[in-house]
């Protein structure tokens, strides 16, 4: 029996994901019992397009936020707090401490 070995890991965010499945429906016209239902929790979200998602990435990182890491801002553009109460939930799955100001400042890139 074969075994898989993990090559590489990387985040993506649900905006990707959602992109990959349409791309493997229209090649294969039909998606699986799981990967249909992840389309279809993925249609529930009110996802930014392509442009969107890589401009508020880019703002994000570009505040250069102490210990916060890509997997961090893919989190944060994929359940898109509107308030610093909710910004504050989306982080305190991590074990990572951002301040009120930095807060401010992601706040302020994700209106933008």
């Amino acid at each position: 029996m074969s075994s898989l070995q993990i090559v590489a890991e990387e985040t993506i965010t649900a905006t990707d994901v959602k992109d990959m499945l349409e791309r493997i429906q229209e090649r294969d016209e039909e998606l699986s019992f799981r990967a249909g239902k992840t389309v279809d929790h993925l249609n529930h979200l009110s996802l930014a397009d392509a442009q969107t998602k890589q401009a508020r990435i880019e703002a994000i990182q570009a505040l250069e936020v102490p210990r916060l890491k890509l997997h961090h801002i893919h989190k944060i553009i994929d359940l898109s707090p509107r308030t610093l109460k909710e910004l504050g939930v989306v982080l305190s799955g991590y074990t990572l401490t951002v301040t009120k100001e930095y807060q401010q400042k992601i706040m302020d890139a994700l209106a933008a």
